[in-house]
């Protein structure tokens, strides 16, 4: 089986079997926007965004106001029970593209807006 995730601006990602366009999972959370997802092995997903609402979104990058800007936060998923394992919370910016995890599986780079890249420990 194949499987695909998608993520977007409805707070959820949705993982979908692409030999029959099944949907397999839908992982709601709190991010307002997911940018980036990626499988850390076959039952954790790793999900990156910003949780500004549009308004905040567009007050920020077309007039410059931060004052509707709430934490960005990336998710940690079992997919299986769809089920939020760990949320991260340092970044002062969108978490975008480019996420990264070790060759061991155990520590991951999250790059953001802000110009930091963080490294965690996955649990």
């Amino acid at each position: 089986m194949k499987t695909k995730r998608l993520a977007g601006d409805d707070k959820t990602i949705k993982i979908w079997d692409t030999s029959n366009w099944k949907l397999l999972h839908t992982l709601k959370g709190e991010n307002q926007a997911i940018h980036s997802v990626m499988f850390l092995d076959n039952n954790r997903v790793f999900a990156g965004g910003t949780d500004k609402s549009m308004v905040g979104e567009i007050l920020e990058y077309h007039f410059k106001f931060n004052g509707l800007v709430k934490p960005v936060i990336a998710t940690l998923w079992d997919v299986k029970n769809e089920k939020i394992l760990q949320t991260i919370s340092n970044h002062t910016d969108d978490i975008g593209l480019g996420m990264d995890i070790s060759s061991d599986g155990k520590l991951l780079a999250t790059p953001s807006k802000d110009r930091t890249v963080k490294i965690w420990s996955v649990n």
